[in-house]
């Protein structure tokens, strides 16, 4: 089988490379299904999942502050603010 490289082509900003994931199917020949996803999708798909993290982290941070300390209400609200 020969080498396919990344498809380039032109988005809303500008170029856009195109990232190409190949799946296999076996039935009675091999068929190859292509899927195009834009770098675009990828980063955004990256920021939701850095979300999650960054959740994940406070949710492990709590038990070391005090619920009536104030630094731990200013961290907890600035984090909340910065994620939008």
């Amino acid at each position: 089988m020969g080498r396919v490289e990344p498809q380039r082509g032109l988005g809303a900003a500008g170029s856009v490379t195109a990232v190409s994931l190949f799946t296999i199917l076996a039935d009675s020949s091999y068929k190859l299904s292509v899927l195009l996803v834009s770098s675009a999708a990828l980063q955004a798909y990256d920021y939701l999942l850095s979300i999650c993290i960054i959740s994940d982290q406070a949710y492990v941070n709590m038990p070391r502050f005090s619920i009536n300390d104030p630094r731990a209400a200013a961290h907890f609200h600035n984090l909340i603010i910065n994620k939008r």
